[in-house]
This record gives C-alpha cells, structure tokens and sequence, in this order.
C-alpha cells in the first residue's frame, strides 16, 4: 500500500516504571497497551497510518521525554496506581519538551480519576475504560484538528474525557468492546523485545477488560 510521510503518524505507548517494580514485565506482559497497538495497525478507515512502539519501563528502563519522544505525534499512557506518580510526571515533561505533541492517559487509575489526571498530567484526553475501538478514531481526530477546535467532535467519541472551559467533561459508554475487534495482541511492537531478550511468559485472554468477571 503506497503511502506518504505525511500520513505516517508515530505512537509510542508507554507503561511507566512502577514503585519497586512489576514482576509481569520481566515475564507477561500487560495487555492493554498490546491489543490498543492492534487496534492502531489494523485500522485503514482515516487519512494516517500508525507506526508503534510500546514501552515497558520496568523491562527497557527509564523514558527521556526530551530526546525519546523527539519526531513522535502520539504519547498513550497508563498507569496502575503505583505507577501514577511516574506516569503523571512523564506526561508534564512530554508536554513541555513538546507542545505539540497528543496525550492520551487511561488504565486504571486515570479511568476513574480524569480530574487528577489532567491536573497532574497535563493530558489532552483520558480513555475510560478498554479503548480498542475508539483510540484510532481518537488519534485521528486529534492530529486533524488543532487545540481549542476539537471539542465539538470529542463530545461524540464515547467513553473519554476531556477539558471545555477549564471544566471536565465526560461522554457515556454502555457496553463492551468485541472480544474479535483486536484479536490479537502486537507483541512485535514492544520494545526491546527479540529472541536474546525474550519474555517467558504468555497470556490465554478469554474476556476483555480485567472488571468483566
């Protein structure tokens, strides 16, 4: 498929370093960054095409958001709440050596909690919940259209968050994502991942989303 510079976006999603680490990194990976990479590869219905990496801190050490996100149009972020702290400072870095840049936050602790993620994080947008079908809509929709003109096409994305006149608005979601949409997860992104630095571990996925009991 021949494609331009132009439309080729760079995503670099990043797990960040936790408070005396996670032991899954060093043996299974997390899900959700895997399968919203999927979500981002397999998607051709808008104007860019998305180049991924996925970053386990606790496995590849630590982010320069000065140097690392240098060229990179998309910042996805999530956090347990042991890895908020870091996450919230990586995001407030990313912002400031790159203004341009889009933030997207979610996972568990940011989910629930927008307010402390965009006062801590300076994020342009937190996910509520899985986001595999909306988050290359999402994308597209933030580098097409600048800051200040994509409120009106944000309030129709369900499931996020975002600011509008110094206020937090929330849009509704019902329902679950489609076991199908993302089948796979993209382990061929995550960084530093070969066959000299393997992960030992796998993961046998039979529902999305760790609160679907």
């Amino acid at each position: 498929m021949a494609t331009t510079a132009s439309r080729i976006k760079r995503v670099v999603m990043v797990q960040p370093a936790s408070a005396g680490g996670n032991f899954e990194y060093m043996a299974i990976p997390r899900q959700g960054m895997l399968f919203l990479s999927t979500a981002l590869g397999q998607w051709e219905e808008g104007p860019f095409f998305y180049e991924r990496e996925i970053w386990f801190e606790d496995r590849s050490g630590l982010m320069d958001p000065d140097k690392d996100l240098e060229d990179v149009d998309v910042l996805l972020v999530t956090a347990l709440i042991n890895e908020a702290p870091r996450a919230y400072h990586l995001a407030r870095l990313a912002k400031m050596y790159h203004p341009d840049l889009v933030t997207i936050g979610g996972g568990p602790q940011m989910s629930p909690l927008p307010e402390e993620a965009f006062a801590l994080g300076n994020f342009d947008v937190i996910v509520q919940r899985e986001g595999e079908d909306i988050i290359a809509p999402l994308c597209d929709l933030m580098l097409t259209h600048p800051e200040g003109t994509r409120e009106a096409y944000l309030e129709k994305v369900p499931g996020i968050s975002y600011r509008k006149d110094g206020q937090v608005i929330q849009t509704r979601r019902q329902g679950l994502v489609n076991p199908a949409f993302a089948e796979l997860p993209d382990y061929r992104s995550i960084k530093d991942l070969s066959p000299d630095h393997p992960m030992p571990g796998g993961v046998l996925e039979t529902v999305r989303g760790c609160t679907e009991n």
